[in-house]
């Protein structure tokens, strides 16, 4: 029985199996090789079109036929019943009564006029059953991982039970339809060996006739359609399936489609967001170069000042109010000279000397010097579990610790609080990644700082490692430490991530590439 659903020479030859698709493909692009005549853009003009007359007939294109043959894909003696299949299936084409054809015709235009896969879905349903007065329907997609049929958008009794069964593949008269890419009529589902009487059980339906279409476009099988019980109680016949041939082929097309638009969609949305971070990152750079060269200026400016201030030193007595003012200058002095050099690391113009670092001895000495510190009400917990290398600045290394550290206490609202510094070995491969997709495979090493603060909400989230944005008030902090941190790390050829849940807290982990073993 051949597949009703197509009338074109190379489709019909397909399912005959006396040519294979990649023959099929073959002679296509060998035919489209001799057609010469494109319209491009600028040719929409119709008067313009026939004036130059640029719309020709070829008579020089081969037929498809002619090329099978010539390429040896097929004799002569097999074309001849290829080609009455065609002229046959233009007969009952033209036999199909103006009114069903016209319901047809509009069934089609109604799909393709949506790119909205759901709403092609829930159209397909619809009008399956309006062309073929038929009781329920559904359309099964093709699992192409596992070959199996998947019960999409099921219409009709107990449609509900049907969704998201899957039928193994060959299985039932909808799996014969979908191996050998042929339509089924089935009158008395009892006497046909190929029901598949489990999807009955599952539901609650009693199936007494079936017919059932494949739904392919551009070679490729999409799925089967199925429709179930004429509401007069009479069975399927061929005109029926004729009709759900046409328009599963419509329906095939719309459900490629409306795929297509969904991946084109996708692909805008990440390159949106490529761009939004190319964006971002010019922006940090440009901060980056403006604060360098400030801090530059700045600290010029300041050796005067601190130069000055010692001078004057020199002739005040040390008993007297005037030292100590001058010492208060000194120390905002020194303040000032800390922050400049978080300027520089930020906007990495401070000189790098890297070597292999053991970060474990330096999370040690930095908690030591935490918990003198820091208020007594804080417990700061050290989990040191790794002595993996990194090669890196310690001075660097040291400051990221101790400005994550200091972050997290004042995140710390509460009488009582933890701050929990850990560090452990990190192993990424392809079937794990769970940070991002710009993080390489391999072994890392794994520093957390976590706090049981008041966490920060998403809109406080995203600004966290901007320049100069904070939180605090104005004598509690200039909003540079957290852009140091992500400075460094980023230095470091490191990945920063951030978790943070309100009134549970936050948690900043840091992943570095590690070294084998120390240079000699």
């Amino acid at each position: 029985m051949n597949n009703i659903s197509s009338h074109l020479l190379g489709d019909i030859l397909t399912n005959m199996g006396i040519i294979s698709s990649t023959q099929l493909d073959e002679a296509l692009q060998f035919q489209k090789s001799f057609i010469t005549d494109f319209i491009v853009e600028s040719d929409f003009d119709r008067s313009e079109l026939i004036s130059k007359n640029k719309i020709k007939q070829n008579e020089n294109i081969p037929m498809l036929g002619q090329i099978l043959m010539k390429k040896g894909f097929i004799e002569e003696g097999q074309l001849a019943p290829a080609l009455k299949v065609q002229n046959q299936q233009e007969v009952n084409l033209c036999q199909l009564s103006r009114e069903k054809l016209a319901t047809a015709l509009k069934v089609g235009f109604i799909i393709n006029s949506s790119i909205d896969i759901v709403e092609v879905l829930a159209l397909i349903m619809k009008y399956a059953n309006i062309v073929t007065d038929a009781e329920g329907s559904t359309l099964m997609l093709l699992d192409e991982k596992t070959g199996e049929l998947v019960f999409s958008v099921p219409t009709g009794p107990n449609s509900e039970e049907l969704k998201d069964i899957r039928i193994p593949p060959g299985v039932g008269v909808a799996g014969w339809v979908m191996e050998n890419q042929q339509y089924a009529l089935v009158s008395d589902t009892k006497k046909d060996p190929r029901f598949y009487s489990q999807i009955d059980d599952m539901s609650g339906i009693k199936s007494q006739s079936i017919l059932c279409v494949p739904m392919r476009s551009h070679q490729r099988q999409i799925g089967v359609l199925e429709v179930i019980n004429k509401k007069n109680g009479g069975n399927f016949n061929v005109d029926d399936a004729l009709l759900l041939g046409i328009f599963s082929h419509h329906a095939a097309i719309a459900i490629e489609n409306a795929m297509l638009l969904k991946t084109i969609q996708n692909s805008i949305e990440k390159e949106k967001l490529i761009q939004k971070k190319i964006a971002e990152l010019e922006r940090i750079r440009s901060i980056g170069t403006l604060a360098g060269g400030i801090a530059h200026d700045f600290n010029n400016i300041l050796g005067g000042i601190v130069g000055f201030v010692e001078l004057a030193q020199m002739d005040a007595p040390k008993d007297s109010e005037q030292h100590t003012y001058l010492n208060m200058i000194l120390d905002a002095s020194d303040r000032a000279k800390d922050l400049i050099k978080q300027i520089l690391t930020y906007s990495c113009q401070s000189e790098n000397k890297f070597s292999c670092v053991q970060i474990n001895i330096i999370v040690q000495e930095a908690v030591k010097l935490l918990r003198a510190s820091l208020p007594k009400t804080i417990n700061i917990i050290e989990k040191v579990n790794a002595l993996s290398t990194i090669m890196g600045d310690p001075t660097q290394i040291h400051q990221v610790v101790m400005n994550l550290c200091i972050n997290a206490s004042h995140a710390i609202k509460k009488s009582d609080g933890e701050v929990i510094v850990s560090l452990s070995d990190e192993k990424v491969d392809h079937s794990s990644i769970k940070y991002n997709q710009d993080l390489a495979p391999g072994k890392y090493l794994k520093l957390c700082v976590a706090d049981t603060g008041e966490g920060m909400p998403p809109h406080i989230l995203k600004h966290i490692f901007e320049p100069f944005f904070t939180t605090k008030k104005k004598d509690q902090g200039t909003g540079m430490g957290l852009s140091v941190v992500h400075g460094i790390v980023i230095n470091h050829k490191g990945h920063l991530f951030v978790d943070s849940e309100i009134e549970k807290g936050t948690t900043f982990t840091i992943l570095f590439p590690t070294v084998k073993e120390f240079p000699e």
